[in-house]
């Protein structure tokens, strides 16, 4: 995936949910043998005792450092000719209980080599089926013999064979005996062959099968057992009353009502209860009966652990026409660039839920925060000035620092050239989603001015010779009153009454010559009144769909457009207009293109879009921007991907629509925040 900007404040905040994968585990080994050399198959060739391998993530084809069972292939005798390898143990001594090693560890391991010149197998046997009969080789060293695992020792294969498995004995002594245990009590010494030979001991028994047939055949409703929509078989003694756990049952209907059963029936009657006290004799199956209580569940979401938001609260199964119960506020971790505070729990609609209304139907609840502080970066932008940080609270005036430096004017605090910024509004910010809100007043002392607040600024200077050239092209961006047409009519009247409060201002100046200092000053003045300006956007962006390939293309060429159309795409509704590129102000948006899959991708960073160059993809119109999304517009436009698609898999669209393809797998770039705002 191209990623759709540099990290912002919010993406600071949130980087990492999105990414659950889990951090790759190595496995070491320490050959551990007294004089015995070890054979592995990622090695590459032979260890001897006490060195360590480690296996990488990735390794040899293993992931996470995985230990299957032909790793470590061999361990071989180099001095003693009688001793024997068994096994692979989590710790060099002897005789200790469930140490030896589990084929499919994933995380970091030491393990050691047992060994003795006498081998002894553990053999189980049954007269029905078991889930395994390997037989297990144990060492023994200064008289202690190694032990079973538990994962070593084979166990029921079915439920339904009418056989249980109640314990093991010895072949030899017909004693009930532990397979965890010592075992060195009950071996069949023999020349070359020590043996420990277990016999399964079992008991009859039946199988009580819980069903989640709907014997009542409502279509609009299904039945699930313990929460899932399957059978739950379970095998118990024959001839005792039922010992086992009781499932429990819920019709589950399609509008998301939670129905619980009252019991379990034989058939439609009703008449046979299934009763556990009751003797069982034989194969049983029982099905839910007549529901008695609706309810329906309320879930609670929070961000994920690991991006420091704390454990969601259990879901809550409530009965209809009562009130959930308001669970404990949930925390976010505080960042280096933000802290935060719990804003409260919001229905799907983004609206607050209130605790006191009776449960109607499913509830899904996202906790909201709010960041209660901000850190702003201001970089002076030279070799020896240090970066400057302030922290801002709600409602406190934003005021950049003041910077000099010797030999250049300040011309003002420009943004990263990613475009990344945080979002100004009142409204708590959805942190699950990524999109991070605050409120800060900027512009002027009073703080009467509300404005965008980026996460960093970078200064910008000119030397001093430049003043006069910039401010000369900034004069000719405007044509004052040739241009009204390209300019709202209140902007552009306000801004007529800047223009001339300018040129007073310029012409006072003027009277004693210029300074450096007049010069920047009147630069700041005319980049102030300029960027209230709102574009008029007189370009029509063509939104067209290939039949094909699923590939969406926007397009400001009407010539184009056609052509497409006249090729097999079908043209879908042209509802943004912007402007075109040559214009004075706006935000230049670029598009490169995939020669592999046929994807065209917009965006406004030329960082992004050099990064995909670099991948292999092409630029559109040599490096030009296409068009440019107008400055003022408010029509938010957002960028949206499918993950499951190999090519054409990105779409722009507002926010109704791309929430809807999100329901349906999609997922948002940008954290969810609007990538153009178009007219």
């Amino acid at each position: 995936m191209p990623v759709a900007c540099l990290a912002s404040v919010a993406m600071l905040a949130t980087v990492g949910v999105s990414a659950m994968t889990a951090n790759a585990a190595d496995v070491t080994f320490t050959f551990d043998g007294d004089g015995l050399t070890f054979t592995t198959a990622s090695y590459g060739g032979d260890a001897k005792e006490s060195d360590t391998f480690t296996i990488k993530d990735g390794q040899n084809g293993q992931k996470n450092g995985k230990l299957d069972a032909g790793e470590i292939a061999a361990a071989t005798n180099a001095l003693k000719e009688k001793n024997v390898f068994t096994g692979w143990y989590t710790v060099p001594d002897y005789g200790v209980a469930d140490t030896a090693v589990q084929p499919g560890v994933t995380e970091n391991t030491t393990v050691h080599a047992h060994w003795s010149e006498d081998q002894y197998t553990v053999s189980f046997e049954a007269d029905w089926t078991v889930d395994q009969k390997n037989p297990v080789k144990l060492a023994s060293k200064d008289g202690v013999l190694d032990r079973v695992a538990s994962w070593q020792v084979p166990t029921d294969n079915s439920k339904t064979d009418h056989h249980m498995l109640s314990g093991w004995a010895s072949k030899r002594t017909g004693a009930a005996v532990d397979p965890t245990a010592d075992l060195s009590q009950v071996i069949s010494y023999g020349t070359g062959n020590n043996t420990i030979q277990l016999q399964a001991t079992w008991v009859d028994s039946v199988a009580v099968t819980f069903s989640t047939e709907d014997k009542w055949n409502e279509s609009e409703r299904h039945v699930e057992l313990n929460g899932k929509q399957e059978n739950v078989v379970v095998e118990t003694e024959k001839g005792k009353p039922f010992t086992a756990t009781v499932p429990s049952a819920a019709f589950v209907y399609n509008d998301g009502k939670i129905v619980t059963a009252s019991k379990f029936v034989t058939d439609e009657t009703k008449k046979t209860v299934f009763d556990a006290s009751k003797i069982v004799t034989e194969d049983q199956t029982w099905f839910a009966s007549t529901p008695t209580t609706e309810s329906y569940n309320v879930t609670f979401t929070t961000g994920a652990e690991e991006d420091g938001y704390s454990k969601a609260p259990e879901t809550q199964l409530v009965e209809t026409g009562e009130t959930a119960s308001k669970p404990a506020d949930p925390t976010l971790k505080d960042t280096d660039a933000a802290k935060y505070e719990f804003a409260g729990w919001y229905t799907n609609d983004d609206k607050p839920y209130d605790f006191s209304d009776p449960v109607t139907g499913p509830v899904e609840l996202t906790a909201y925060f709010v960041v209660t502080e901000m850190k702003v970066t201001f970089d002076p932008n030279y070799t020896t000035a240090k970066k400057i940080e302030q922290w801002y609270g709600d409602g406190d005036v934003f005021q950049a620092p003041k910077v000099t430096r010797d030999g250049y004017n300040f011309v003002g605090w420009s943004a990263p050239a990613d475009g990344t910024k945080l979002t100004l509004t009142s409204k708590p910010a959805n942190l699950p989603t990524g999109a991070l809100t605050y409120l800060v007043s900027a512009g002027t002392e009073d703080g009467t001015l509300t404005q965008t607040v980026r996460s960093e600024y970078t200064a910008d200077w000119v030397k001093d010779k430049d003043v006069e050239e910039k401010l000369k092209d900034l004069e000719a961006k405007v044509d004052v009153p040739g241009d009204a047409d390209k300019y709202t009519e209140a902007s552009f009247k306000q801004y007529q009454s800047d223009w001339q409060d300018y040129l007073a201002k310029k012409a006072e100046l003027a009277k004693n010559g210029y300074t450096v200092a007049e010069h920047t000053e009147l630069v700041q003045m005319l980049n102030g009144i300029q960027a209230k300006l709102v574009q008029v956007a007189n370009v029509t962006l063509y939104r067209l769909y290939n039949p094909n390939d699923g590939d969406h293309y926007y397009t400001p060429r009407q010539p184009e457009a056609e052509y497409l159309r006249s090729v097999g795409w079908i043209q879908e509704k042209a509802e943004y207009k912007v402007v075109a590129a040559d214009a004075a102000f706006g935000a230049n948006v670029y598009s490169v293109y995939n020669p592999n899959t046929g994807e065209h991708l917009l965006t406004d960073s030329k960082i992004e879009a050099a990064a995909l160059e670099r991948r292999g993809w092409n630029w559109d119109n040599n490096k030009e921007a296409v068009f440019k999304a107008p400055q003022g517009a408010t029509k938010a436009v957002y960028r949206v991907y499918n993950p499951n698609t190999n090519g054409p898999a990105h779409h722009y669209a507002g926010l109704a629509e791309t929430s809807i393809l999100v329901g349906k797998g999609w997922q948002w770039d940008n954290n969810a925040n609007a990538m153009f705002y178009f007219g």
